[in-house]
């Protein structure tokens, strides 16, 4: 009827309101024409293959199995490649440690490479922020220079 309809739930392109041919990310089509949602944890799949996992997850023969806690991206259940924001990696790859308190990333439990938000670094910690943490007689600044002694 020259008129737009809404594809089905799921569906990101279709020829009916009711037989899709591309689903979103994290479905597949199926043999009927819908969208089904992968298993937990996959992020791409069809109907007979996994293609991809999602953050947190890797691809174990035919399913997604996740990593150690606080690991975002691993090759197998006992080595990460990545640890999630606050946490950094263990030395034989291991395990994901804990930065310093109010640090988001870190290279090891002393050196802090990014503080969380109204934190400024200070000796590779983190320190809520303040003038006197660059400068011990400023009472007025920015987050860069001293506007006021």
């Amino acid at each position: 009827n020259n008129t737009c309809s809404k594809c089905s739930f799921g569906c990101s392109v279709c020829t009916t309101n009711t037989t899709c041919t591309t689903c979103n990310s994290g479905l597949y089509l199926t043999n009927s024409g819908s969208c089904t949602a992968c298993d937990t944890g996959v992020a791409t799949c069809t109907i007979a293959v996994i293609q991809s996992c999602q953050s947190s997850f890797f691809l174990l023969s035919t399913i997604c199995a996740g990593c150690f806690t606080n690991c975002d991206t691993c090759s197998d259940f006992v080595t990460c490649s990545s640890c999630k924001l606050g946490y950094y990696l263990s030395s034989d790859s291991a395990s994901c440690l804990a930065c310093p308190s109010n640090c988001l990333i870190c290279t090891n439990s002393a050196t802090c490479t990014a503080c969380m938000k109204g934190y400024t670094q200070n000796n590779g910690l983190c320190v809520l922020f303040s003038c006197t943490s660059f400068d011990p007689f400023c009472i007025a600044c920015t987050s860069s220079e001293c506007l006021a002694c």
